[in-house]
């Protein structure tokens, strides 16, 4: 996946997980035609008005591959950082979890995904309609993101591309 690709995938999901701002987008935009990349997707999503607009002209550019483990690891990354500057927002980032992974077709992923998936919604619902939960919580989540480190990796690529977003506080 290239970087525009990549760029993209975080765009989409950092706009509907309010990872990123939309201002951000054309600070983006304007960055890449600073540097000469004459693409037409720049200068509309330079003039964009609205989260839809952008969605709408990423759609026409990118080839939506939802399931890239290059996206997905850098995304999970950032949820196991956040837990781990933060144990006690586990329940936030279990929501958010639910919300990326409905991007996906789950009878498709991987058995550890579709294992992690299901008890992800699983726990939820039951706490939510005051049953036992099934896990213990946040020892759950922290055991399921502990192999994704890319962190870093995430933030040098959107200071790469003089993005904001996705960040721990």
């Amino acid at each position: 996946m290239n970087e525009k690709d990549k760029i993209g995938h975080l765009i989409r999901f950092g706009l509907s997980l309010k990872k990123i701002q939309f201002e951000e987008i054309s600070k983006w935009a304007d960055f890449q035609i600073e540097r000469g990349k004459n693409d037409n997707l720049y200068l509309d999503l330079s003039f964009a008005k609205s989260i839809n607009e952008v969605i709408d002209l990423l759609n026409k550019e990118i080839r939506w591959n939802f399931r890239s483990p290059e996206v997905n690891d850098l995304i999970l990354a950032y949820y196991n950082e956040s837990l781990k500057c933060d144990k006690s927002n586990w329940r936030k980032i279990q929501k958010e979890l639910m919300d990326f992974y409905n991007y996906f077709e789950f009878e498709d992923a991987n058995e550890m995904i579709e294992n992690f998936i299901y008890f992800l919604f699983d726990d939820y619902h039951l706490r939510n309609e005051g049953l036992e939960p099934t896990l213990n919580m946040p020892n759950f989540l922290i055991k399921n993101l502990s192999n994704f480190n890319k962190y870093q990796e995430l933030l040098k690529l959107l200071d790469r591309n003089r993005i904001n977003g996705f960040e721990i506080k």
